[in-house]
């Protein structure tokens, strides 16, 4: 998988963490460059938390964690986000794979 296990960040530093009940939507980018980045959609819940989140942490280091691993590390210089975080990914099978973790749902 393309998600990294750690970073080397200072303890305090804050997580945006996203599980399969946050994600109602993933795509999967893959350009004739050989990039791949993974479109994660998250809940409107998780989107105002990701708005206090970095309202709080203006130009500053956020973890972006997809289902309990570190995916990302973001920097926001404006505290409007969105309802969906792009990610690069190693591989189409790298983001197919992560893909398919946040999708899985349980009954």
């Amino acid at each position: 998988m393309g998600m990294m296990s750690c970073f080397a960040q200072a303890p305090d530093e804050p997580d945006f963490a996203l599980f399969p009940a946050d994600v109602p939507k993933v795509v999967v980018l893959m350009y004739a460059s050989g990039q791949t980045i993974l479109e994660v959609t998250y809940t409107p819940g998780k989107q105002a938390e990701l708005a206090a989140l970095v309202a709080s942490h203006l130009n500053k280091p956020i973890r972006i964690m997809l289902d309990g691993k570190i995916a990302a590390e973001r920097t926001f210089s404006s505290a409007t986000v969105g309802h969906s975080i792009k990610i690069n990914e190693p591989s189409p099978e790298a983001a197919f794979a992560i893909a398919k973790d946040l999708l899985k749902r349980t009954h």
